[in-house]
């Protein structure tokens, strides 16, 4: 990616299956971003060969990792929540359980994900006296 210019920080990689701790750090400090779409690696049922997403990599160097959806055509998958569940799931199997907390659940739903996806709203903040829309 560096080869052709877009290892950058409007670089929003999905999946990021096929990669290492290196990619991780070369992608924390490029301050790219990160689309972790977990259900469609579980859908699939990958073999003991399937290289998973190297999530906690990626949370040690401070890499911008938000929640995505994959093709619904494939999954029928549109629940948020369960991605947020299978992510978990997935980093219990791949690297012990405890490996990521529920406010870096809410965090990957909210906050990095509205930045990684370089929205220019703020969500994950509650304004007093805003009415729901």
């Amino acid at each position: 990616m560096d080869d052709v210019g877009l290892l950058n920080d409007r670089l929003l990689a999905a999946h990021f299956r096929a990669a290492d701790e290196e990619d991780a750090r070369r992608i924390a400090e490029a301050d790219a971003n990160v689309a972790h779409c977990p259900s469609v690696f579980a859908y699939w049922s990958p073999d003991e060969t399937c290289e998973w997403m190297p999530l906690p990599s990626l949370r040690d160097f401070d890499a911008t990792v938000g929640l995505g959806l994959d093709d619904h055509y494939y999954h029928d998958n549109n629940d948020m929540f369960g991605e947020a569940r299978q992510t978990r799931l997935m980093a219990n199997h791949e690297w012990t359980a405890n490996q990521i907390t529920s406010l870096e659940l809410v965090r990957m739903l909210t906050a990095e994900g509205a930045r990684a996806s370089r929205s220019t709203t703020r969500p994950g903040r509650s304004n007093r006296g805003r009415k729901p829309t």
